[in-house]
């Protein structure tokens, strides 16, 4: 049982470095962006034609790019806030596939399982048809439930009632939401608000400032800074609580 205890927490804190690494990888992707925007600021003052000549090269790009329905500036805080979404995603998962991976019994539970013939019988082994299970039911539950309600999930497998949930408040989970939808819509429909999803946000009680058609990345430093600090916060409450649960759900899945 020591053992199962100590691969869990070694395996959620790994989950969290991960995470924790690519939010330092896309930091440094955003400080290039200023550093690079200074440096040609720099560039313009100096009395270098060739310099001068990259300089010129850099404007044009910038404003050919604004005669193509977005700038540099947007399609770079596009990229990053999907980017750090996808992480935190990541994350999730994560948790999740270390959950299945080590306690079968408590998160399948008498769940009905859908698998065809060829993944059990033609399977390279055993171990492939597990971790093809798992990795099915885990894209089925991120994908079937909004983000807030996989962070009820990953609580509910270890037994956390939902009366004890504290992970997330009512405003994180409606700023969760609003994120989420940003980032459909950056994916999915030239980042442009619709009706449709101006709808959800009104039924769901959300805060915000968007019009129909308007495009949701034309000011995007706040959403991202606000994300990142959110991001954090929940991840590690929820790493946290798995840590601290650890020991639990190990004689939890031995008595199961």
């Amino acid at each position: 049982m020591e053992n199962k205890d100590f691969l869990f927490k070694a395996q959620i804190s790994e989950n969290q470095n991960n995470f924790d690494k690519k939010k330092e990888l896309i930091n440094l992707f955003r400080l290039h962006k200023e550093i690079s925007e200074r440096a040609f600021e720099l560039i313009n003052t100096s009395a270098s034609n060739n310099l001068l000549l990259l300089s010129n090269e850099y404007a044009r790009v910038n404003q050919e790019l604004k005669g193509r329905s977005k700038t540099y500036e947007q399609l770079h805080n596009e990229k990053v806030l999907v980017d750090i979404y996808s992480a935190f995603e990541k994350l999730l998962y994560d948790h999740l596939h270390t959950l299945h991976s080590l306690f079968p019994k408590i998160c399948f539970g008498e769940d009905r399982l859908h698998v065809r013939f060829t993944d059990i019988f033609l399977s390279e082994s055993l171990e492939s048809s597990q971790e093809y299970i798992i990795e099915e039911t885990i894209k089925g539950i991120v994908q079937s439930n909004t983000i807030d309600k996989t962070i009820e999930i990953i609580l509910d497998k270890v037994q956390i009632k939902k009366k004890d949930q504290n992970i997330l408040t009512a405003d994180d989970r409606k700023e969760l939401l609003r994120f989420s939808k940003v980032r459909n819509l950056i994916i999915h429909n030239e980042s442009l608000m619709n009706k449709i999803v101006l709808e959800e946000m009104k039924k769901l009680g959300i805060m915000h400032t968007y019009t129909e058609n308007q495009s949701v990345s034309e000011d995007l430093d706040n959403d991202i800074s606000q994300m990142q600090e959110l991001f954090e916060k929940i991840s590690k409450k929820i790493t946290d609580t798995l840590l601290d649960k650890s020991l639990q759900i190990v004689t939890h899945d031995k008595n199961k």
